[in-house]
């Protein structure tokens, strides 16, 4: 959803994060918007866009998770879609993950979850993915323990 493409805007734009779990990303707000306001006329769509950028300074074009993934992040992430999102379709959230070219990025597809709902279809496979993707980008770090002299 959008707090997942907010991180990885931001993650792209040297947001200081050891890792990023994106459940349900967008592709871009603007596709997000157009697909959700689907019955409105395309021409009186980008007026409300230009409108609610000039009023509210409220730009649809500012959140592109897809275009910045492409700039390069070293911040690895684990993308997790259901399949039976009907808000943001799972291509989004593959496009994104191939277009990043990370390495170190996993993707889930949580069969029959609907929107950011994988937690809600799989809570116990939804935990230990996400703790294994931890444990895996960000190695404990292991504490010196004085010894008693």
């Amino acid at each position: 959803g959008l707090g997942a493409s907010l991180a990885i805007v931001e993650a792209s734009a040297g947001l200081d994060a050891d890792l990023i779990i994106a459940d349900s990303p967008f592709a871009s707000a603007r596709s997000y918007l157009r697909r959700r306001w689907s019955k409105v006329p395309g021409h009186l769509f980008g007026m409300a866009c230009r409108v609610a950028a000039k009023r509210f300074n409220a730009d649809p074009d500012a959140i592109r998770p897809l275009a910045a993934v492409a700039e390069g992040s070293p911040v690895p992430i684990l993308f997790i879609h259901g399949d039976a999102d009907r808000l943001v379709p799972v291509a989004d959230t593959l496009n994104i993950a191939a277009n990043s070219l990370n390495a170190r990025n996993a993707i889930w597809r949580v069969t029959g979850a609907a929107h950011c709902a994988g937690y809600l279809r799989a809570p116990d496979a939804y935990v230990r993915r996400c703790l294994s993707f931890i444990e895996d980008a960000v190695p404990a770090r292991r504490v010196p323990v004085p010894t008693a002299v």
